[in-house]
């Protein structure tokens, strides 16, 4: 909803509530559920902010019942579909007309309480259960094993645009999507490894307070976000006193900026290792998923921050990191384009996204990412996602 679309103050529109729930939609979306007060959704819809009260008794309430709206619009989308072949495209609709339904989904329901939040989810998993199912019919001969897999894959094609600012004119953007998605499903999976030892347990760990605290940090800001988790959290983690985490950080922001740029780091000497080992494009973007891959699965923590905090760092120091991981996908377009010529630089960004977007998801879910060969599995789809 735009400004335009505000319905003028002193009126009492039939829908507010609707008005309500799509204004919180996408401010929720775009800045975050802790950057959005009352007052800025009753601004949105030209109301003082005691006229929201009338619907919602709070803002965790308000943000419930925005995820729990969505997800139900969702499964109703795909359930009054009566043609399996037309199910992708209606999802990738459906996701483009809201698009905030995967920073919603996978940031903002962190941000409920325990018990709402449980009761959100129990809707967020139905609408994933009627998509799997939607899957199946679209094609069944797809191993009962993995429909689930598949299904993931498919959906976090579909929610990739939640995820980026790219756009597209439309129906155009529609059919790209419904392709790219189509590709994820039609992805022939390699079978899972022949049982082997279990792999060792345990390690060996760093021992220096500082890279204690900052592995602490890095885990409490994915499992909680950022905003819920406070130094004193981090220091009784590792069983340190609060007072002694100041002779390390100066604050929680300098962890989470540390951690961020720490990541860029090693993707940006692993795309510079890999190019210069590369004999041609697809040869590069090969390797590039491999090396992506194995980072995403080793270190599913620190990759949550890198898709869900990046927004919680200081404007000064988020502009180089932004950057940096903007030049980082420039890489993958600018290889994907010398293999696909006809694709415009949009577009091919649009499917780099799309490609990585499969990694990010199933790799931060700790059901998916413990099966055996799942790296395998993450391969095949992205590389039948960018055509290569």
């Amino acid at each position: 909803m735009t400004v335009a679309d505000r319905p003028a103050r002193g009126t009492r529109p039939a829908n507010r509530r609707e008005l309500i729930l799509a204004a919180a939609t996408r401010l929720f979306g775009s800045r975050g559920y802790e950057r959005v007060g009352i007052s800025d959704v009753a601004e949105a819809v030209a109301v003082v902010p005691s006229a929201l009260y009338r619907h919602f008794a709070g803002k965790d309430e308000l943000l419930a019942a925005v995820i729990g709206d969505i997800a139900d619009r969702f499964a109703a989308e795909i359930d009054a579909q009566t043609d399996p072949a037309r199910t992708l495209a209606a999802a990738a609709t459906f996701t483009l007309d809201h698009r905030p339904i995967g920073v919603l989904w996978e940031r903002e329901a962190r941000c409920l309480p325990a018990g709402t939040q449980d009761a959100v989810r129990a809707r967020m998993r139905h609408a994933r259960r009627r998509f799997i199912l939607a899957v199946q019919a679209a094609r069944p001969q797809i191993p009962e094993h993995q429909t689930g897999l598949v299904a993931a894959a498919v959906l976090a094609v579909l929610l990739g645009p939640s995820f980026h600012a790219i756009d597209l004119p439309r129906p155009g953007y529609d059919a790209l999507l419904t392709e790219l998605a189509n590709r994820a499903l039609t992805t022939e999976l390699p079978d899972p490894p022949p049982a082997g030892p279990a792999a060792p347990s345990g390690g060996l760990q760093r021992t220096t307070k500082r890279e204690r605290l900052l592995g602490a940090a890095v885990r409490l800001f994915a499992e909680r976000t950022y905003t819920r988790v406070s130094m004193e959290d981090v220091a009784e983690s590792v069983g340190m006193s609060a007072s002694s985490v100041y002779n390390h950080f100066p604050n929680k922001a300098a962890m989470l900026v540390t951690a961020l740029e720490r990541a860029n780091g090693y993707l940006q000497v692993m795309l510079d290792d890999t190019l210069a080992r590369a004999q041609d494009p697809i040869g590069a973007l090969h390797e590039m998923l491999a090396c992506y891959g194995r980072f995403a699965l080793a270190h599913p923590h620190l990759l949550d921050l890198l898709i869900t905090e990046t927004h919680n760092i200081p404007r000064e120091q988020a502009a180089p990191l932004l950057q940096a991981q903007r030049e980082y996908i420039d890489e993958w377009v600018h290889l994907l384009r010398r293999i696909h010529t006809d694709l415009d630089a949009t577009r091919a960004r649009v499917v780099v996204h799309a490609a990585l977007t499969v990694i990010n998801d199933l790799a931060r879910s700790p059901g998916i990412r413990s099966r055996p060969g799942i790296d395998a599995v993450l391969t095949a789809v992205c590389r039948r996602v960018l055509a290569i």
